[in-house]
């Protein structure tokens, strides 16, 4: 039995060593209940509506590291995905999803890090004026659940970043877990709907559609609190592939979910049941596009 948790926090804006004060203590209080894997939401160590504040705020891949490395020694054996504002070697700022490792005594590793590919700039969203936009997809290992993708937020909705997830591994197998850290904001609230965004409803069928589609478990951290002005909805959930979901928090409030899945006997029973989920003729998905481009370039 393999324990997740998932923190559905509430970050202070631009108060980078407050949230790295949270981070720690979830870590830490994940690990004594037994966690193996804990996932934070989207820009979890800075908070959404940074604006200006990127540059103030952002950290190398090393500074990151280094913060967690000295932040505690009681977290061991242990894996997470924490959301920063990157900056990058070249001056770049990104924002993106670190996976990052203990091992038994307590040193940490960078595994993989996921730079955010779409970035919103409608609506009240304006992320393209603050960060440059990610240029690569890539499936990596966890110890623990095996082959893994992180998407965060807008990237969920863009069919072809999990479909490249679906197949990016040996044989084309693609990845069994799919995380998708978010900063959703609560819209289409009335009395029509119960008090429950329209949002978090087109969220719930994303991850069923990944989750059943794809053939993956699809865990997703939503942040939540106010910040700025703006709602955030939580709900934050995790779903078995296939799409039934076995754990979801509160709207609106912090909270955090244990999830205990029995893993990899999940997927391994799922794609007994449904073997064809994520199997793609990629060559017809090549030419295809190939001719697409080429109209496109004629036209």
């Amino acid at each position: 039995m393999l324990r997740i948790r998932v923190e559905q926090i509430a970050p202070k804006l631009g108060r980078v060593e407050d949230n790295l004060k949270l981070h720690l203590e979830r870590l830490e209080d994940a690990c004594s209940s037994g966690a193996k894997v804990v996932v934070f939401p989207e820009l979890s160590l800075m908070g959404y509506l940074l604006k200006d504040l990127v540059p103030e705020v952002a950290l190398t891949q090393a500074e990151l590291v280094e913060h967690f490395q000295k932040g505690s020694k009681k977290i061991k054996d242990l894996e997470a995905v924490i959301g920063f504002a990157e900056e990058s070697e070249g001056h770049r700022y990104y924002n993106s999803s670190a996976f990052l490792k203990w091992d038994s005594k307590g040193k940490v590793e960078l595994v993989h890090v996921h730079r955010k590919v779409h970035l919103p700039t409608y609506g009240l969203f304006d992320e393209g004026r603050y960060y440059s936009a990610g240029q690569s997809v890539r499936a990596f290992e966890s110890k623990f659940l095996g082959r893994c993708g992180i998407l965060i937020c807008e990237d969920a909705w863009h069919l072809s970043l999990p479909l490249l997830l679906s197949v990016d591994g040996p044989d084309f197998e693609g990845v069994g877990t799919l995380f998708i850290p978010s900063n959703s904001p609560a819209r289409g609230v009335g009395a029509e709907t119960g008090g429950i965004p329209e949002s978090h409803r087109t969220w719930e069928h994303l991850v069923y559609t990944y989750a059943c589609l794809l053939g993956v478990a699809v865990i997703y951290p939503n942040r939540a609190g106010v910040e700025d002005g703006l709602t955030y909805a939580g709900a934050s959930q995790v779903s078995l592939p296939g799409g039934e979901v076995v754990a979801k928090a509160p709207l609106f409030e912090p909270a955090h979910l244990d999830v205990d899945l029995e893993w990899p006997e999940a997927l391994r029973k799922h794609r007994i049941r449904s073997p064809f989920g994520g199997m793609q003729d990629l060559a017809l998905l090549q030419r295809e596009l190939g001719r697409i481009l080429q109209v496109q370039s004629e036209t």
